[in-house]
């Protein structure tokens, strides 16, 4: 079973087989690689939050659960 596996692998005129023994890489794995490269792109691209943003935003989602807890208290009186 090892010999014909390895023959298999020898045989591939794709060129692309890496070290070890494995498979070529597919077109899905590479349109996956290219996705992800561009995502890593865009990431990069965007502007880092400054800390004093980071507590502003926390300030607005503890202000916003605060007052639904606030207004369920009133609506169960």
């Amino acid at each position: 079973i090892y010999s014909s596996s390895a023959a298999m692998l020898e045989d591939s005129s794709e060129g692309q087989i890496t070290p070890r023994f494995k498979r070529p890489r597919s077109k899905a794995s590479q349109t996956i690689d290219k996705i992800s490269r561009r995502m890593d792109q865009l990431l990069e691209k965007q502007p880092a939050i400054k800390p004093k943003e980071e507590h502003e935003i926390f300030e607005a989602y503890a202000a916003e659960k605060l007052i639904d807890q606030i207004w369920q208290l009133i609506a169960q009186k």
